[in-house]
């Protein structure tokens, strides 16, 4: 995650092999079951990340340490 131009890495427990990993999509690319569970939690992180996102510019108060504290 990028803010201000300072960036944020964290893992997710997540692992693909990247010939399967569309970069431009940012999701598992063959249409299979695991790759769309896969997809699936990708998503749900995702949209814990924008609610967290939605949080801290709500009240105003965007830094690193209170971004991750809110995921």
């Amino acid at each position: 995650m990028t803010y201000n131009k300072c960036r944020k890495q964290f893992a997710i427990g997540i692992f693909i092999n990247l010939e399967y990993w569309d970069i431009g999509k940012q999701k598992a690319s063959l249409p299979n079951k695991e790759n769309t569970n896969l997809n699936n939690k990708i998503s749900l992180i995702y949209q814990k990340i924008k609610k967290a996102y939605n949080i801290v510019i709500f009240k105003n108060d965007f830094n690193e340490d209170n971004f991750t504290l809110v995921l």
